[in-house]
């Protein structure tokens, strides 16, 4: 006979050794998430603004265009006292650092401007007319007569000039994320304000030279 104790244990276990084991559950696995690098970073555009105090204004014009260089950017403009330079968005705290260390700022504006809903509606906006383009051209090769093929070339001339035109604005927007503009205006120590001259630190001293000092 089977004993009380055994009897209990039996009548407890969640597991019948008489009865053929469950199949096992089939538990559906989470869909990896997708990895940072894929998902679209926020598209935006740096600019900056600067007003330099120098002790010489064309040496600090050379230092700002090698300053383009080195971070692998470029200068896009100069004139005698003033330089826009664009450098890899990247690089821009660095160059920014760079240009504060030529002389004395009087006057950063600096600006960020969040582009990603322009550059999303471009995008969608260059694959549309794309594919209108292409429905276009598949037409043409069924039109039944001259005069329905010149529509369609017509509509495609329009086309054309659509994607070639949002194609513009769309690169013109991609540069502006890739590389930031950096504007600055270099003053000439004799130049700057008298109330200026008092705050001015004793960096430029050195620079100056001693005739310059008498002259000063």
């Amino acid at each position: 006979k089977e004993s009380l104790r055994a009897r209990h244990a039996r009548e407890l276990s969640p597991i019948d050794p008489s009865m053929p084991a469950p199949p096992p559950k089939l538990v559906a696995k989470p869909e990896p998430l997708p990895h940072l690098a894929v998902m679209d970073p926020r598209k935006v555009d740096y600019t900056a603004e600067f007003t330099i105090v120098a002790a010489d204004v064309r040496t600090a014009l050379q230092q700002t265009k090698a300053l383009a260089q080195e971070t692998g950017g470029y200068m896009q403009q100069m004139t005698s006292n003033g330089i826009v330079i664009r450098v890899p968005a990247e690089k821009f705290d660095q160059a920014i650092a760079a240009l504060e260390k030529l002389g004395t700022v009087t006057h950063r504006d600096i600006k960020t401007s969040d582009v990603t809903e322009d550059y999303i509606d471009l995008e969608i906006r260059l694959k549309n007319a794309q594919a209108l383009l292409a429905k276009l051209l598949a037409l043409l090769d069924k039109a039944a007569n001259v005069k329905e093929a010149l529509a369609v070339e017509k509509e495609m001339a329009r086309v054309r000039t659509q994607v070639e035109q949002v194609t513009g604005k769309l690169n013109r927007l991609k540069n502006r994320v890739a590389y930031a503009t950096v504007s600055v205006l270099f003053v000439g120590i004799h130049m700057a304000p008298d109330e200026l001259k008092v705050r001015l630190p004793f960096w430029w001293l050195r620079g100056l030279g001693l005739e310059g000092l008498l002259r000063f």
